[in-house]
């Protein structure tokens, strides 16, 4: 399985959950429900930005 298909079958029940699932931290962090609405694509980025730092890791040169 590649790990574009893995992304594809957690990240999506995961990504509803947050959507969902936040909208109340959010309301009760005073950051409103735009909070849970744009948690999943805060999530999408800082785990892009922690592939790309592990690549960078292995991939260095000799």
């Amino acid at each position: 399985m590649t790990s574009q298909g893995l992304g594809a079958i957690v990240g999506a029940p995961l990504g509803g959950l947050s959507y969902q699932g936040l909208v109340p931290v959010g309301e009760r962090m005073g950051l409103g429900a735009s909070f849970g609405h744009y948690s999943p694509f805060m999530g999408t980025a800082i785990c892009v930005t922690l592939g790309f730092l592990i690549s960078l890791r292995i991939l260095r040169d000799p």
